[in-house]
């Protein structure tokens, strides 16, 4: 499948590969190779070494990335390279639904220098099959992926191989390979892709079955079956009369001819078994009939066999049809025949006959097994007889004389009679010519005189003449056969079968069925409307039993009838008998249903009322939910009714529907509903946003246990209109988002309630970075770029003075959350701590004026820390104070001064930046001099924060002297998790005096490390752990600042793992 086999090269700085193929027909049959040209491509990080110009690899299309392809050769791009890069090549092609297939590729790691520091590692690539219903591949129905697929040993080759099943519905798919590696520094990552393939087993399908067939001893016979599939392998079957079926040896080709056959043959049946890899289908089986005629030249001959005789008749011509037979005559001498078959040939036509003899009323005939059509001629002249000539004497051995018998043999032959009519019966009339010839039948009471015409007389009446022309025949009639003419052409159904209704009454809007017993096989029947014959559904056909026409839905009294078509021939009839169904009116459904009281208090009750109910018809009170009923049935008077609800136990809105049944027995629902509400109902608003307080459109908001849910609009407002008075929790939840659930929500009656606004973290890594410095190389290329590549952001950065780190991050990475702060504000001093304000006796709001305006009340200053926001619009949050371990009562009123002066301008801060292992978690703690508790304080704040404004608590965690795992597991929520401990106390603090339920407001962690001179790869798993077991289970945390950038203890070089690990989400 593959020629001109080349390695696909994608040579970037830090690249990364994905290819594209145009849809390729792939007809059922075809190989089971789905893949043109599986060699790709190496992903080279070095830069200025990127793959350029136009060449696009044979069968793929690149999505991303470069696009030229040669065997061992690097081109430069002028344009450079990004770091890292990412690569997409994607093939499309026609594959069934429920197919299992097997995709694989080759996947190598290599850097360069080599050896050198380890990059290669970090690249990956990763295979995606889409499946889509439509060749257009507009309609994605699902996917599989390999997921992220790293080499095993750097320099050797490695197989990822995925087993797979299309899904039912499957047209087309799309297989997406995608390569990335990594630039660190001087080293350069190769990530090379090779060899893909998918392969699938095709099914077998037949689409052409065995025929059953007639053969002559010591012919032979040939079966063949027609599949479409990959790779079919035929085994024929053959099943002798009463064994099973067995295989043929050598019969392994579609098609399969027997040997010259034998009697001992006929009966046998032949299959063929055909299978490939994956399926195993069998045709159906095909029945052989051998046979050694007697072959005859003329049809006197045959009549003198014996019954259950096979002849063979040369061609003769057709002399006249019904829609079960047609008839063959020989002019010299002159003999019919009657063949049964459903033919219906043209008279006139030519045939040769081979068949089976049979008599029935002293008429022969021959049971076809092959009949073979040849040129048609001119119709046959009938012979002319009078009546007693009919039928004629004995004809050799098998062929009785009809009752007084006249004249030489004649039934089969075609014939020509005139007369009077005699009599009229329902498909059949008497002609009398004279000679008075009788049956001993009898129509009615009268004796029947004449001949019998087997024919609908139509308008033929008693005393009318007639000239007919028919197939001379016979019927037995007391003990003997008697003369019978068969008109030719269609053969009129009969029309006394019995007709009845299902039901003979309904109501309006139901229906029924007619019953037609005693059907014909070869008759259809369609039921009609009287008077006009207007149609009604489709026609059915005849069982040899009853049948049953649906009526459809019934609005009125009607009467049905019944047309039978004869299906060979086309003559039709309508049945005699019709059938009437009756329906009867239904309740008025448009009365006015209402309630006595439609809004009640758990454990009242009240009413439904029906206006203007009907005297006589009875009205049940019933719950929509499930149309239970509700007590009994109340009978209407012709005015408005009362139905009670009985005790309502339970808070929620009911709804309720009434049943009307009339004397008749007929219901109906009545249209109008009512809905109960047990409990009042207010509306609960709010907004939904994220952690840079941005709106989230098209989140959900949900009322928990409930069904009760409302869709932010643009800016993140939602609405939840007609809740049930009471208390609740209430979860926000969004694509990429983490969920979050604010519980004790109340929602008061007849009012609108709030509900605290959401800040939702995404659902990928919490972890950043603490930056205080400004030389921070490669920060861009290796830690926000990369994340930007994979579709995330970075959910903290710090920008610890360097506030200009905050607009790289937008820039590099755009929707990534920053918080800022720094020691000293111009014209304030050192905002770390207030211990000085707080012994000179500094009230707590002034102080926070002179920090926010740099100046003192009441002059509003251009200065102070609000220049520095407004300088810095980038910083989404403001951390005031670090490790202030102090005068947590003047702490908590500084705070919620600077909300509340903050607030104002539109910006936000984040309150204490507490140090590791602050502040103290026991609830009766109170630092020396203090009125509240440490954790008072706290919650004061936090309550303040969490109801207005998006606000926030900062604290610090390490692990001093070990890492976080370690220190964690040791002493869980002491110094690592602390928070934790720390969130479950405010969760349930409330200030009623204010209102606020909850001091649970979002929560960042501004610093956070456990060794940070373990190594690059060692901090960076001790994070990721960090990330995975703690913070990221909690949604109330947004995000962690890993310290640090700066001059103590400078993670720098970590820039590229930590991108790492948030863009694979795993840690080497």
């Amino acid at each position: 499948m593959r020629e001109g086999r080349h390695l696909l090269r994608n040579c970037l700085a830090a690249a990364g590969l994905v290819v594209m193929l145009a849809i390729a027909a792939v007809s059922a049959a075809s190989a089971t190779e789905f893949i043109t040209n599986g060699g790709l491509l190496c992903a080279l990080t070095k830069s200025g070494r990127c793959e350029s110009s136009t060449g696009a690899y044979t069968g793929w299309s690149l999505t991303s990335g470069s696009s030229w392809y040669d065997d061992d050769v690097l081109k430069t791009n002028s344009m450079g390279c990004a770091n890292p890069s990412t690569v997409t090549i994607v093939q499309s092609f026609a594959i069934p639904g429920n197919l299992p297939y097997t995709l694989s590729f080759k996947v190598l790691q290599q850097q360069w220098p080599d050896p050198g520091n380890t990059v290669w590692n970090l690249g990956y690539a990763k295979a995606t099959v889409y499946y889509y219903s439509n060749t257009s591949q507009t309609n994605l129905i699902g996917s599989d992926t390999t997921g992220n697929v790293t080499g095993t040993s750097r320099g050797n080759w490695m197989t990822k191989t995925m087993g797979k099943t299309t899904p039912s519905g499957c047209v087309s798919a799309k297989v997406e390979i995608y390569a990335y590696s990594l630039q660190s520094n001087s080293y350069y990552g190769f990530t090379n892709v090779d060899d893909v393939s998918l392969t699938g087993c095709i099914p077998i399908a037949i689409t052409s079955h065995p025929a059953s067939v007639v053969k002559d001893v010591g012919q032979t016979a040939t079966f063949s079956v027609s599949v479409t599939g990959e790779a079919p392998v035929y085994q024929w079957e053959k099943k002798p009369s009463g064994g099973s079926f067995a295989a043929i040896s050598g019969a392994n080709n579609s098609t399969y001819t027997t040997g010259a056959l034998g009697l001992a043959d006929s009966g046998c049946q032949y299959r063929c078994k055909v299978t490939n890899s994956c399926t195993t289908a069998y045709s159906n089986a095909a029945t052989l009939t051998v046979i050694n005629p007697t072959v005859v030249s003329s049809i006197a001959q045959a009549k003198r066999l014996a019954n259950a005789t096979v002849v063979r008749l040369p061609e003769k011509p057709v002399s006249a049809r019904t829609s079960s037979a047609y008839w063959i005559e020989d002019s010299n001498p002159p003999s019919g025949i009657k063949v049964n078959s459903t033919a219906y040939p043209a008279a006139g036509s030519r045939v040769a006959v081979t068949g089976t003899l049979n008599t029935t009323s002293g008429e022969r005939s021959i049971d076809p097994l092959t009949e073979t059509w040849g040129t048609s001629g001119d119709p046959i002249d009938p012979f002319f007889m009078v009546s007693k000539s009919l039928g004629g004497s004995r004809l050799g051995d098998y062929v009785d004389a009809v009752d007084s018998a006249w004249g030489p043999h004649n039934v089969g032959l075609f014939v020509k009679m005139c007369g009077v009519v005699t009599n009229i019966g329902p498909d059949y009339y008497y002609v009398d010519d004279g000679a008075g010839l009788k049956d001993g039948t009898t129509t009615g009471t009268e004796e029947n005189v004449g001949v019998r015409i087997l024919a609908s007389p139509g308008g033929l009446a008693k005393g009318n003449w007639a000239t007919l022309t028919g197939i001379s025949s016979t019927f037995a009639s007391g003990g003997k056969f008697v003369r019978a003419i068969v008109q030719p052409g269609c053969t009129v159904p009969s029309a006394g079968l019995a007709v009845t209704a299902a039901s003979s009454a309904i109501c309006s809007g139901q229906s029924t069925a007619v019953n037609v017993a005693a059907s014909e096989t070869d008759v259809s029947y369609q039921l009609r409307k009287s008077p006009g014959n207007a149609v009604i559904g489709s026609p059915l056909t005849g069982t040899g039993g009853a049948i049953s026409l649906p009526t459809g839905s019934l609005t009125a009294s009607t009467t049905f009838n019944v047309l039978a078509m004869r299906i060979v021939g086309g003559c039709s009839v309508q049945l005699s008998q019709t059938a009437t169904v009756t329906v009867n009116a239904l309740p008025n459904a448009g009365l006015a249903v209402g309630a006595t009281q439609s809004m009640i208090d758990v454990g009242e009750s009240t009413s439904i009322t029906v206006a203007g109910s009907q005297a006589g018809v009875n009205y049940q009170l019933r719950r929509n939910s499930d149309n239970s009923n509700v007590g009994g049935p109340v009978t209407g008077t012709g005015a408005t009714i009362s139905l009670p609800t009985g005790t309502m136990g339970t808070a929620g809105t009911y709804g309720f529907n009434v049943l009307a049944t009339n004397a008749s027995g007929c219901s109906q629902q009545l249209t109008q509903t009512v809905s109960i509400t047990v409990g009042k109902l207010g509306t609960l608003t709010g907004y939904v946003r994220n952690a840079r307080a941005e709106g989230v459109g098209g989140a959900t908001v949900s009322v928990v246990g409930t069904s009760y849910t409302a869709t932010t609009d643009a800016s993140g407002y939602f609405t939840l209109s007609n809740v049930v008075a009471g208390t609740y929790s209430v979860t926000a939840s969004a694509a990429t988002y983490q969920s979050h659930t604010w519980e004790r929500v109340a929602v008061l009656a007849n009012t609108t309630s709030s509900a605290p606004t959401y800040y939702l973290p995404h659902n990928w890594s919490k972890i950043g970075w603490h930056i205080q410095k400004d030389n921070t190389n490669r920060l861009s290329e290796d830690f926000f770029i990369p994340i930007h590549n994979a579709g995330k952001t970075c959910q903290m950065v710090k920008c610890m003075g360097v506030f200009g780190k905050a607009g790289t991050a937008a820039n590099d990475c755009p929707g990534s959350f920053s918080v800022g702060r720094t020691n000293n504000v111009d014209g304030v001093g050192d905002i770390q701590a207030y211990n000085e304000a707080w012994a000179a006796g500094v009230s707590p709001a002034d102080e926070a004026w002179f920090v926010y305006y740099g100046t003192h009340k009441p002059v509003v200053g251009t200065g102070g820390l609000r220049r520095l926001m407004q300088l810095n619009p980038k910083i989404n949050v403001w951390e005031v104070t670090n490790e202030w371990d102090a005068h947590y009562d003047w702490q908590s009123d500084f705070f919620l001064a600077m909300m509340d002066l903050a607030e104002a301008d539109g910006f936000r801060i984040a309150a204490f930046g507490f140090s590791a292992g602050t502040p103290s978690l026991n609830t009766s703690y109170k630092f020396p001099g203090d009125t509240r508790t440490e954790l008072e304080n706290v919650a004061r704040v936090c309550a303040r924060a969490k109801a207005h404004g998006g606000h926030m608590l900062a604290l610090h965690e390490y692990a001093y002297g070990g890492t976080l795992q370690s220190e964690y597991t040791a002493h869980p929520n002491a110094l690592v998790g602390r928070y934790r401990p720390l969130h479950d106390y405010l969760k349930a603090y409330d200030d009623p005096s204010k209102g606020y339920v909850g001091a649970d407001c979002p929560m960042i962690i501004t610093e956070c490390v456990g060794d940070c001179s373990a190594g690059d790869q060692a901090v960076t798993c001790d994070m990721a752990w960090y990330d995975q077991n703690l913070v990221r289970q909690d949604s109330y945390v947004l995000g962690v600042a890993t310290w640090n950038i700066g001059w103590e203890c400078d993670l720098t070089s970590a820039f590229l793992e930590m991108s790492n690990y948030i863009c694979k989400d795993s840690c080497p």
